[in-house]
């Protein structure tokens, strides 16, 4: 792909989570997505057949930012989540989008990625393969993408050290 049309394939995805966060996904057309990026309603047609199209494409970037976070050699929970705190804030407006869309796989996605890395975590050792596992691993993932949530719509107002300071507090637990 060169150049142009990943400026093009951006110009529509940019435009796509303004209208989300502004109107919501299922009140967005494919002509008002086009209009705000300024480009001409056939070439979206070019690159994408859907408007679910591009936001699972949008989806599917941060999930690949995300688990890229999760291969870091010899982490701890705690610079895990300040690394996943730190991706929210920088990807703050596409995440208010998808969690403002109910057409969104997002949260599964993540459940995807994320069940893996629990069960190889040392918070796990000898429960992976245990009935009940993935119930769990779910609960944690899904109540973890909950707190993301209500931070990012809170515009982060809680710095990430306070955040993680508040589930140290809660649990108490060292991160």
């Amino acid at each position: 792909m060169d150049r142009r049309e990943r400026k093009t394939q951006e110009s529509i995805k940019e435009a796509l989570v303004l209208l989300i966060i502004q109107n919501g996904f299922e009140n967005v057309t494919i002509g008002e997505v086009m209009a705000k990026a300024d480009l001409n309603r056939s070439t979206f047609y070019l690159h994408y057949s859907s408007l679910s199209e591009v936001l699972y494409s949008i989806e599917d970037s941060l999930i690949a930012e995300l688990f890229a976070l999760t291969q870091k050699k010899q982490q701890t929970l705690r610079s895990l989540l300040l690394d996943v705190a730190g991706f929210a804030q920088k990807e703050e407006e596409p995440l208010k989008a998808i969690f403002k869309s109910s057409s969104s796989h997002f949260s599964w996605k993540v459940e995807m990625v994320f069940t893996p890395v629990i069960a190889s975590s040392p918070f796990s050792e000898g429960k992976a393969g245990s009935r009940g596992f993935d119930y769990v691993a779910s609960f944690i993932i899904q109540g973890g993408i909950g707190v993301f949530r209500k931070w990012i719509e809170s515009g982060c107002s809680l710095p990430k050290d306070e955040l993680l300071k508040s589930f140290e507090d809660f649990f108490k637990i060292d991160l």
